[in-house]
């Protein structure tokens, strides 16, 4: 379809030939609808905070104005899963650091036994270092 035939142009053109004034035959553009959310905190002015609607809970208010104290939720969240991060790595090493001695305890008293160490417990060679492999 080329462009000088869309519905409107065509509809419109043959409109104009009739000369008809009728309104029900009058033909409408779409109009797009911009949808935004209900409440935003940029919308909210001194005013709604003034006079506030029946259903406005006051616990929201904080995080709709601009000026709310200390960190934001999200902040907050961010703040707690660094930390449980952390908390998650120094556990870790601790268990690793554990697993290491025990594994050199064990070498030591096969060594005090007289007895080599022989192979590690994946089958290879004993090799220094071999625990961070």
């Amino acid at each position: 379809m080329a462009s000088s035939d869309t519905p409107y142009r065509r509809h419109s053109k043959e409109r104009r030939r009739s000369r008809s004034t009728d309104e029900a035959h009058v033909f409408k553009k779409p109009v797009q609808v911009v949808r935004r959310p209900l409440v935003t905190d940029h919308n909210i002015s001194e005013d709604y905070m003034r006079n506030p609607p029946d259903n406005f809970d006051p616990s929201l208010a904080e995080a709709w104005t601009a000026e709310s104290e200390g960190p934001t939720e999200r902040q907050m969240r961010a703040e707690e899963r660094v930390a449980a991060n952390l908390r998650a790595t120094e556990k870790e090493e601790r268990e690793e650091r554990e697993e290491r001695e025990k594994r050199e305890a064990e070498v030591e008293k096969e060594r005090s036994r007289g007895k080599s160490p022989g192979r590690s417990w994946r089958g290879l060679p004993e090799i220094r270092g071999m625990e961070q492999l």
